[in-house]
């Protein structure tokens, strides 16, 4: 679920304030800045501001060189949407670590596409999460727990992403960057790699013109140069149309065109759609 009761500030951390929980063995706690940070130069300023800590470890493995994990991954999976439309962008991990805790920066184009508030996946337990763009074209993430209990692999989190309306045909590329990931009670830094993704943009086919002579229906579809399109043709939109590929191919030059014989047919309806 998304996190209301506490405001995080995604540039330096979180901060919760005297908050009580089994999981702190009933002690107040105050969780400062923590820096979402790979530089571990500054994780001594979180020092000054800590004023009751029920896991006296933590500092001292996150100030502690390396890690014995083997490497988690953290991928953005790839997703179409067309022009004014909003799509799920997920962001998944894989790992065979206990990890309990993560941020990551999403790095995107500004220009034609804008992320909302994020949804939790079905591989977070218990986390709470939070998410700011902190910059032009920087969207971060900070997932958080208060229990310990560790996610499974799968998706994370899912951003939704608006794409402009005067967005045109391409594929934009989703990258991650700034990641950082915490696993067990102790919070030790997992090795990590990540892998990106793509949102195709694709401007909807159209059909240019339809014309018939001698039982041959002749079709112009209109489209992108370098996108492959699936026309299908059903014999009636009474009740629930059983829809049949005719016609699969690239349009070049923007167009695709495609003969078919009617033969005994009295009508026949056709719809184009991008190719999977």
């Amino acid at each position: 679920m998304h996190c209301h009761f506490a405001r995080l500030s995604l540039s330096s951390a979180a901060r919760i304030v005297s908050r009580k929980s089994a999981a702190f063995r009933h002690r107040k706690v105050s969780l400062i800045h923590l820096p979402v940070t790979h530089n571990k130069s500054s994780f001594p300023k979180v020092i000054t501001r800590l004023k009751t800590f029920a896991f006296t470890g933590f500092l001292a493995l996150l100030l502690g060189a390396g890690s014995a994990f083997a490497d988690a991954i953290l991928s953005v999976g790839s997703t179409t949407g067309t022009p004014g439309s909003t799509v799920l962008v997920p962001v998944s991990i894989a790992s065979d670590t206990n990890v309990v805790a993560l941020q990551f920066d999403l790095l995107y184009d500004s220009n034609f596409l804008t992320p909302g508030a994020a949804i939790g996946g079905p591989a977070l337990a218990d986390q709470l999460y939070t998410n700011n763009i902190v910059s032009n074209s920087v969207y971060r993430v900070l997932i958080f727990t208060l229990s310990y209990v560790p996610m499974t692999n799968g998706a994370i989190i899912y951003v939704p992403v608006t794409i402009a309306t005067n967005a045109p045909d391409l594929d934009e590329p989703l990258s991650l960057a700034n990641y950082l990931l915490l696993a067990g009670m102790q919070l030790a830094t997992v090795p990590t790699t990540s892998t990106p993704g793509f949102l195709t943009i694709a401007v909807p086919p159209a059909f240019s013109s339809i014309s018939v002579s001698n039982g041959i229906v002749h079709l112009v579809l209109s489209g992108s140069t370098g996108r492959s399109y699936v026309i299908q043709s059903t014999p009636s939109l009474d009740g629930s149309p059983q829809w049949t590929g005719v016609y699969t191919n690239v349009a070049t030059n923007g167009l695709l065109t495609f003969d078919d014989s009617l033969g005994a047919s009295a009508q026949r309806f056709y719809r184009v759609m991008l190719a999977p």
